[in-house]
């Protein structure tokens, strides 16, 4: 069965988290909407993949963070859904550390762009 799960997160930097996500592949829309059983919910960024995967991000009233809506009914995307989130997370939580060394004027010797899930095999 299909349905709307909203997450709570700590993101809390709107235009970080669309760059994260344009970098794994989504197409972002600034105050969009997410549609699920024929019905619009707003959010204050709305993210598509090719794979059809959908992410609603809206803001939480009582934290200064963004809340993820998500279907994650669909078993034929479940896997794929959290695959992506784990990604897009991932890549926000880099750009936001980057951001705050900047920001304190500390020096970053450099970072692979390449973003890698590590199998448990490889995990030392």
């Amino acid at each position: 069965m299909s349905h709307l799960s909203i997450l709570p997160t700590l993101v809390n930097d709107l235009d970080l988290l669309a760059s994260a996500l344009r970098a794994e592949g989504f197409a972002v829309a600034i105050g969009g909407q997410l549609c699920s059983f024929g019905t619009q919910h707003n959010v204050a960024l709305a993210a598509t993949h090719a794979k059809g995967i959908a992410l609603g991000w809206s803001w939480n009233r009582h934290h200064d963070s963004l809340n993820v809506v998500v279907d994650l009914g669909r078993p034929s995307q479940a896997v794929s859904v959290e695959q992506a989130l784990s990604r897009v997370l991932r890549r926000y939580a880099l750009q936001k550390a980057l951001s705050d060394a900047s920001q304190q004027n500390l020096a970053v010797a450099g970072v692979d762009n390449q973003l890698t899930i590590p199998s448990p095999a490889s995990v030392r």
